[in-house]
Protein backbone atom coordinates (compact mmCIF):
# COMPACT_ATOMS: atom_id res chain seq x y z
CA UNK A 1 0.00 0.00 0.00
CA UNK A 2 1.53 3.29 -1.21
CA UNK A 3 2.06 6.59 0.98
CA UNK A 4 -0.78 8.38 0.62
CA UNK A 5 -0.10 12.35 0.87
CA UNK A 6 -2.21 14.62 3.65
CA UNK A 7 -4.99 15.95 2.33
CA UNK A 8 -5.10 19.90 2.05
CA UNK A 9 -7.50 20.58 4.61
CA UNK A 10 -5.72 20.07 7.38
CA UNK A 11 -2.48 22.17 8.80
CA UNK A 12 1.27 20.84 8.13
CA UNK A 13 3.17 20.61 10.68
CA UNK A 14 5.68 23.47 10.31
CA UNK A 15 10.01 22.60 10.40
CA UNK A 16 11.39 26.31 11.09
CA UNK A 17 15.09 26.88 10.33
CA UNK A 18 17.55 29.65 10.48
CA UNK A 19 17.77 30.66 6.94
CA UNK A 20 20.63 33.14 7.95
CA UNK A 21 23.38 30.30 7.69
CA UNK A 22 24.24 28.26 4.67
CA UNK A 23 24.57 24.73 6.95
CA UNK A 24 20.86 25.83 8.12
CA UNK A 25 19.31 26.34 4.83
CA UNK A 26 21.35 22.63 3.80
CA UNK A 27 20.00 20.98 6.58
CA UNK A 28 16.77 21.93 6.66
CA UNK A 29 16.42 20.90 3.02
CA UNK A 30 18.01 17.58 2.98
CA UNK A 31 15.43 16.97 5.55
CA UNK A 32 12.68 18.11 3.69
CA UNK A 33 13.57 16.25 0.99
CA UNK A 34 14.77 12.71 2.92
CA UNK A 35 11.69 12.60 5.64
CA UNK A 36 8.80 14.08 2.63
CA UNK A 37 7.59 17.15 1.13
CA UNK A 38 3.85 16.22 1.36
CA UNK A 39 4.35 16.12 5.02
CA UNK A 40 5.22 18.92 6.50
CA UNK A 41 6.10 22.97 5.42
CA UNK A 42 9.31 24.42 5.55
CA UNK A 43 10.00 27.90 6.91
CA UNK A 44 12.54 29.92 7.76
CA UNK A 45 12.21 31.87 10.98
CA UNK A 46 12.33 35.27 9.94
CA UNK A 47 9.03 35.00 7.83
CA UNK A 48 6.79 33.40 10.76
CA UNK A 49 5.03 35.53 13.45
CA UNK A 50 7.59 33.81 16.57
CA UNK A 51 5.20 35.06 19.55
CA UNK A 52 2.38 33.13 18.12
CA UNK A 53 4.07 29.74 19.57
CA UNK A 54 6.25 31.70 21.87
CA UNK A 55 9.63 31.71 20.17
CA UNK A 56 12.71 34.17 20.01
CA UNK A 57 14.60 34.54 17.36
CA UNK A 58 17.54 32.78 19.62
CA UNK A 59 15.53 29.86 20.08
CA UNK A 60 15.12 29.68 16.17
CA UNK A 61 18.99 30.43 15.29
CA UNK A 62 20.48 27.55 17.86
CA UNK A 63 18.52 24.45 16.42
CA UNK A 64 15.62 23.18 14.36
CA UNK A 65 12.17 23.92 15.63
CA UNK A 66 9.28 21.81 15.14
CA UNK A 67 5.38 23.29 15.28
CA UNK A 68 2.94 20.65 15.54
CA UNK A 69 -0.79 20.33 13.87
CA UNK A 70 -1.63 20.84 17.24
CA UNK A 71 0.64 24.43 17.62
CA UNK A 72 2.79 22.19 20.25
CA UNK A 73 6.39 23.07 19.70
CA UNK A 74 9.25 20.79 19.86
CA UNK A 75 13.08 22.10 19.72
CA UNK A 76 16.55 20.66 19.23
CA UNK A 77 16.66 17.11 19.86
CA UNK A 78 12.82 16.63 20.27
CA UNK A 79 12.42 17.40 16.77
CA UNK A 80 13.77 14.58 15.75
CA UNK A 81 10.96 12.13 16.87
CA UNK A 82 8.62 14.17 15.24
CA UNK A 83 9.94 14.41 11.79
CA UNK A 84 10.10 10.75 11.70
CA UNK A 85 7.26 10.19 12.81
CA UNK A 86 5.84 12.53 10.26
CA UNK A 87 7.75 10.98 7.77
CA UNK A 88 7.90 8.43 4.97
CA UNK A 89 6.30 4.66 6.24
CA UNK A 90 9.74 3.62 6.14
CA UNK A 91 11.42 5.72 8.51
CA UNK A 92 8.60 5.13 11.32
CA UNK A 93 10.15 2.35 13.26
CA UNK A 94 12.99 4.73 13.84
CA UNK A 95 10.46 6.47 16.55
CA UNK A 96 10.66 4.91 19.34
CA UNK A 97 14.80 4.65 19.30
CA UNK A 98 14.95 7.98 18.69
CA UNK A 99 11.76 9.13 21.54
CA UNK A 100 14.29 6.81 23.89
CA UNK A 101 17.66 8.72 22.84
CA UNK A 102 15.94 12.31 23.58
CA UNK A 103 14.77 10.94 27.06
CA UNK A 104 18.10 9.46 27.70
CA UNK A 105 19.83 12.53 26.67
CA UNK A 106 17.41 14.89 28.71
CA UNK A 107 17.95 13.24 31.75
CA UNK A 108 22.11 13.91 31.58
Amino acid sequence: MPDLPVTSAEPLPVLVYDDTTALGRVQARALWHVVSRDRFELRPWRRLPLERWGLTPDDCRRALVWIGRDGAVSRGREVWPELLRHGHRFLRPAVRPAETLVRARARR
